[in-house]
């Protein structure tokens, strides 16, 4: 299955939107990434995984950060206290910060790069 067709398949309304949305601002944020569907879900990868898509019982969803304890969080919208990962919870596009969260993609991203390098 491929992403998109992840996405079109969710029965509930909310989250197909959020899901579309948040899946157009990672792929025009980073045009360079790749994408699939692990673990069920949609995960993006820029030299090595930076980032998932992670519905959260039909109510928001979670962008997830696998390196996000090397964040800044500038913006503030990070959220968890585990290891490695923050999450990034989106509840509705009303609420969606789109500068924080295209800083906050593009951290993750460049994260990714220089580590690799």
């Amino acid at each position: 299955m491929t992403v998109e067709g992840y996405i079109y398949s969710q029965d509930n309304e909310h989250i197909k939107t959020l899901l579309e949305e948040l899946h157009h601002l990672i792929c025009s944020t980073f045009p360079e990434i790749t994408y699939s569907i692990k673990w069920k879900i949609p995960v993006y990868d820029y030299y090595g995984l930076f980032c998932y898509l992670n519905p959260q019982k039909g109510k928001y969803v979670n962008i997830g950060f696998p390196n996000g304890i090397h964040l800044s969080n500038a913006a503030g919208l990070l959220t968890g206290n585990g290891k490695r990962v923050r999450l990034l919870p989106i509840y509705t596009l009303g609420d969606l910060q789109k500068e924080g969260v295209i800083e906050t993609i593009m951290e993750a991203a460049l994260y990714n790069e220089t580590r690799t390098k």
